[in-house]
């Protein structure tokens, strides 16, 4: 399905998912839910900014 979306939202879809799943890994060392939030944030930053770097090089 992910050939199918375009560029933008094929960037989304990824950032949405590290970020999703990066939250809920670092919410079970019994860190706050604020602190989980903001590192959650950072990584899918830094995840949308790689992502949308490479489709932006690679078409």
């Amino acid at each position: 399905m992910a050939p199918a979306l375009s560029r933008e939202l094929r960037v989304l879809s990824w950032t949405a998912f590290a970020g999703i799943a990066f939250g809920f890994l670092y919410s079970q060392t019994d860190a706050s839910v604020l602190r989980s939030v903001g590192m959650s944030l950072a990584v899918a930053a830094a995840v949308f900014a790689v992502t949308f770097y490479r489709h932006c090089t690679t078409e």
